[in-house]
């Protein structure tokens, strides 16, 4: 017993040891400088509202008009996918659909095909929506206006997307499938959030 006393008291001598007093460690060199009088912090005045900031969106094309999605606040367009939608087509239209509601708040609308009325008006169309006029589409996967547009999902590069305006139109096509195979592409998920973070500048999750 004596002896595994004087092991144990050894150990600490030995850990204490090791330490030097306070009084006689040099001072850590920011501990000289003085950091100035105590000054205390102004108060915070959040300022006056003057009025309800309402958000508008657009997409500006290289060429041709602007594309806007939402107009003070309120949803601009329909957001539209093919009557049998690809799994990334639904995707790219929910994700676009929730993040032009943070940040705008504007609850814009998911619609199938066969649910929307266009007639071809000179280089735009007229779009209806539950009987009501809508100012611009965005087609997103490939649809029957697509096709019309000359893009197809299955001419672009594995996982590709292109995006393209036509009028008051934007049109979002991905490669959604690989040809011959049931192996399911992101292509339409991509042209989503390519147009959320390089155009509209909000980082998709």
């Amino acid at each position: 017993m004596g002896m595994w006393s004087t092991v144990i008291v050894g150990m600490f001598q030995l850990a204490l040891g090791g330490l030097a007093p306070a009084a006689e460690r040099p001072p850590e060199p920011w501990a000289a400088v003085p950091l100035g009088p105590r000054v205390e912090a102004a108060p915070f005045h959040p300022a006056p509202v003057k009025r309800e900031l309402h958000a508008t969106l657009k997409v500006h094309p290289a060429g041709g008009t602007e594309i806007v999605l939402v107009q003070d606040g309120q949803p601009a367009c329909v957001l539209m996918e093919a009557d049998q939608a690809s799994g990334a087509a639904r995707e790219a239209a929910a994700m676009l659909r929730d993040g032009l509601k943070k940040m705008s708040g504007a609850e814009v609308a998911i619609a199938k095909e066969r649910d929307l009325t266009l007639t071809k008006q000179g280089d735009r169309l007229s779009i209806r929506y539950k009987g009501r006029p809508v100012p611009y589409l965005v087609a997103i996967g490939d649809t029957k206006l697509s096709a019309s547009q000359g893009l197809s999902g299955k001419e672009l590069p594995l996982e590709g997307y292109r995006i393209k305006t036509a009028g008051n139109v934007l049109l979002l096509v991905g490669s959604d499938a690989r040809p011959g195979s049931n192996l399911a592409l992101e292509g339409s998920r991509h042209a989503a959030v390519a147009l959320l973070e390089r155009h509209l500048g909000f980082r998709a999750g």
